[in-house]
């Protein structure tokens, strides 16, 4: 494969990736219908129910219309049968939205009620995805698109809903002499659904990937790596101790406060924090390390501090215009930092 990779060139000049996956996912499709079905009836029984055989005549539209101007990425009709299989499209698991699947099942629902509805949700990473990696798959359950995926099966009947991964598709069907596909291929198991994402994932709290973009969580958790053996707090004294982990951990900090995908740079709240504890926490054994992180909140105008005994550190965000996001809570009874984001 030649060293220029379209989908590269499109990662470098936008973030927004994943319009750009799906359409082109959609255009492939659409052109096996066309000449040679094998792609498309590939990608079919990997999305659609067991029971529901590749339709000889497909119709498929790309960011089908529902009501209330709610959009699913792409729709697959098979009009012979009445059936549609509705495929909600996620690169990232910063953009999975809570609910939205339960959502969009009832608006095609809706829409088409002289259908049978499936959905499917093709996403990085799947329960599958975590078991070839762990022993123990209760850990997929800290992937949104699992979570996500879980609370749908609950109220759907059953064989109506399908999780599949990305690295399912690329390593399952096959676009033969399209070189465009090859490229597509490399940059799923490379960018989007690489092995070593998951594992950072795994290490990471991902409330906070529910809040900021994909590359701003990758950025943490490689600053993080290393200095917790918990997936949600990090101890004040490995970091007051060493003057190297106190780096890596507020260059954490700083690629989610940095976040110009997710967070919202104009000037926002000043701190709600008394300033006798803030003397008196940097007075502290762990004085250093509460001083640093104090100190962010007035590098960048839209952080700022909150809390009584405790605090958090907190950051504006698109999404949470009132309220903000915690990326940090403080635990003085015992030197914790935790990341949790409320």
């Amino acid at each position: 494969m030649s060293d220029i990779n379209i989908f590269r060139i499109i990662r470098r000049v936008t973030s927004r990736i994943e319009p750009f996956c799906s359409q082109f996912f959609v255009y492939a499709l659409n052109s096996s219908i066309r000449e040679d079905t094998t792609f498309f009836e590939q990608a079919w029984n990997l999305c659609a129910p067991p029971d529901w055989k590749p339709p000889t005549q497909a119709h498929i539209e790309a960011e089908e219309v529902l009501d209330g101007d709610k959009r699913i990425d792409i729709a697959i009709f098979d009009e012979t049968l009445s059936r549609v299989l509705g495929i909600e499209v996620k690169t990232t698991e910063a953009s999975v939205e809570p609910g939205q699947l339960e959502t969009y099942y009832r608006l095609l629902q809706d829409k088409y009620p002289n259908f049978d509805v499936c959905i499917a949700f093709l996403t990085p990473f799947n329960e599958r995805s975590v078991k070839e990696i762990r022993t123990d798959s209760s850990e997929a359950f800290r992937l949104p698109s699992v979570r996500e995926y879980d609370e749908l099966s609950s109220f759907i009947p059953q064989g109506r809903s399908i999780h599949v991964s990305w690295r399912q598709i690329v390593e399952k069907v096959d676009w033969a002499g399209e070189p465009l596909w090859d490229q597509f291929k490399w940059f799923v198991l490379n960018k989007i659904a690489s092995r070593e994402k998951l594992e950072r994932y795994l290490r990471t709290d991902l409330s906070l990937a529910r809040f900021f973009s994909d590359e701003a969580i990758e950025k943490f958790g490689t600053a993080m790596q290393g200095l917790t053996s918990n997936h949600d707090s990090v101890n004040l004294e490995s970091l007051a101790n060493e003057p190297s982990a106190l780096q890596s951990f507020l260059d954490a900090m700083i690629a989610l406060i940095e976040d110009d995908q997710s967070v919202d740079r104009r000037p926002s709240k000043p701190n709600k924090y008394s300033p006798d504890r803030i003397k008196e926490l940097i007075s502290s054994d762990y004085g250093r390390v509460h001083s640093e992180v104090f100190r962010l909140s007035s590098e960048y105008c839209h952080v700022w501090i909150e809390g009584k005994n405790d605090y958090g550190l907190r950051v504006a965000h698109f999404n949470h215009p009132s309220s903000g996001v915690s990326i940090l809570r403080s635990i003085t009874k015992d030197n914790l930092f935790q990341f949790k984001s409320t």
